[in-house]
């Protein structure tokens, strides 16, 4: 009777035994479980939200291209115009024909601010100007001498066919920056210069032709575009601001200023965000996107920057989500270990006491 108790006690207390280790190595890996799947829910989700960002900069770039090849083409287009031809290779008596064809021209697109034939020696010999939905040529009392400018200069080193992209500026008037607002609201007039040399059909420079391409509808749509907890900027290789939230960070470099991408975040150096391989930087509070709009003379580079609070939320609620998880998995299984070990104690006390008797 010993020996046939003491073996059904033993092999119920195994019985137990196991199914107590069943629920430890389950709780174990209910455990480890929802840590890997927490694991692989952030990356996935911090993964996505980078994807986001990088997608809309992209769209932006894609929507907004302040320079499109089509601008030197244009200008190519413009220099084989038979009016223009005429006026390089005979002279001032075909200038009225030209000046009609300049004026077509900016009629057909917004983005021209100025069409301008300048002569070898930097003379502005016609100029067409678009301004406020009006188009006009240039009087001869308003043509000056450009010789000096950059866009000039850098020409006068081209050969046929090639062009020179100029840094993205305000534009000049008569020494001084061209204002459409007034002294207490300034409105300027930001710019890029693409100019080509000229030669007639000797193949004797006669001069630069130049494009003033009107660039504040992009530098409008880069403010426009941006949401809650992003701001994008649009910077030059110096770091200066060209677009920015805050319009008096804008063109520093005009005005003697400094106000500066690399001061306001020194955590992005000039040789990361100079460089076209780097597309994304991250730093304890900021997600920063790059893309770079185009190389010449200059870079513009496009700036997304996130902030992480958002990303930080959805993480946290997803940890969050996994402590709860965890909390009622544990308290199950904690409930069923409590039930097995009142079951085993209460099943060893009636063997117990049957056995006595």
């Amino acid at each position: 009777m010993s020996v046939s108790f003491n073996s059904r006690f033993v092999t119920k207390k195994f019985l137990f035994s196991l199914i107590f280790i069943f629920f430890i190595f389950l709780l174990v890996f209910l455990i480890l479980d929802g840590y890997f799947e927490l694991k692989r829910d952030l990356k996935i989700y911090n993964a996505d939200a980078k994807d986001i960002i990088n997608q809309r900069i992209n769209s932006l770039l894609s929507e907004t291209d302040p320079l499109p090849e089509s601008l030197k083409e244009n200008l190519l287009f413009i220099s084989e115009l038979s009016s223009f031809k005429k006026f390089i290779n005979e002279g001032d008596s075909n200038l009225n024909d030209l000046e009609e064809d300049f004026l077509s021209l900016l009629t057909q697109n917004d983005i021209y601010y100025q069409i301008i034939f300048l002569d070898s020696f930097g003379n502005e010999k016609i100029k067409a100007i678009s301004k406020d939905s009006t188009f006009s040529i240039a009087l001869p009392s308003e043509l000056s001498n450009q010789k000096e400018s950059d866009y000039f200069k850098e020409s006068l080193k081209l050969s046929r066919g090639e062009f020179f992209i100029s840094r993205l500026s305000l534009n000049i008037e008569n020494n001084s920056f061209e204002n459409r607002g007034s002294l207490e609201n300034p409105l300027y007039v930001p710019v890029i210069n693409i100019a080509t040399p000229i030669f007639n059909d000797n193949n004797s420079f006669k001069g630069i032709l130049l494009e003033k391409i009107y660039i504040s509808y992009f530098l409008n749509d880069i403010k426009h575009f941006q949401r809650n907890n992003e701001k994008i900027f649009l910077v030059d290789s110096e770091g200066y601001y060209l677009s920015n939230p805050d319009a008096d960070k804008e063109f520093a470099f005009s005005f003697g200023n400094n106000y500066n991408f690399y001061n306001d975040y020194p955590e992005i150096s000039k040789e990361t965000l100079t460089d076209f391989k780097i597309r994304d930087f991250e730093s304890k509070d900021l997600v920063f996107s790059f893309r770079h709009i185009y190389s010449n003379n200059y870079s513009l580079i496009l700036i997304s920057i996130s902030d992480k609070d958002e990303i930080n939320k959805i993480s946290s609620q997803l940890r969050m989500e996994y402590f709860i998880f965890l909390f009622f998995s544990c308290f199950i299984v904690f409930m069923i270990l409590i039930f097995i070990f009142i079951l085993t104690f209460r099943f060893n006390n009636g063997d117990i006491r049957r056995n006595k008797k």
